[in-house]
């Protein structure tokens, strides 16, 4: 029996455990005022870009182009959203932030930054902070290969 542990299976771990708990009890915090973090992403990345359409969502919260359908659905039922012909391509819609997608937008963000700065305030220094989601952001940048399984330590 070969042991699985490695320091990188151990950072991929820890990584996907702590992305799982963070989310889950973000998700928590808005629970309140109604509005789900996966919402929440979209709206901001709406109420970010003014208009949208689906394969921009997509690419900007990093969902496939139907999850970003399905979404914007579920954004529209609650009346945070709405949709309007492209002019430029009748083959897709444009989306926007309604009145009450703005709103939510601007209490889910302030909610939000409550939970995260009460958790985060637990966990070292601004500056560590600043470095770690700098070392974090850059994994989601960095070239990547995982085609052909390449993979560097």
């Amino acid at each position: 029996m070969t042991d699985s542990k490695t320091p990188s299976s151990d950072f991929l771990r820890a990584l996907v455990s702590t992305q799982i708990r963070l989310w889950n009890d973000a998700d928590a915090a808005l629970r309140p005022i109604g509005i789900p973090l996966s919402h929440l992403y979209a709206l901001n990345a709406i109420a970010e870009a003014g208009t949208v359409r689906a394969s921009d969502l997509a690419a900007t919260i990093g969902i496939t182009v139907g999850a970003a359908s399905k979404l914007i659905d579920r954004l529209e039922r609650d009346g945070h959203c709405s949709r309007r012909a492209n002019p430029d391509d009748r083959r897709s819609a444009l989306v926007e932030l309604t009145a009450s997608g703005s709103r939510a937008q601007v209490q889910g963000s302030s909610a939000l930054e409550a939970y995260l700065t009460s958790r985060l305030d637990l966990t070292g220094t601004r500056a560590e902070r600043d470095e770690l989601s700098a070392r974090l952001h850059s994994l989601t940048t960095a070239p990547t290969d995982a085609a052909e399984g390449s993979a560097s330590e």
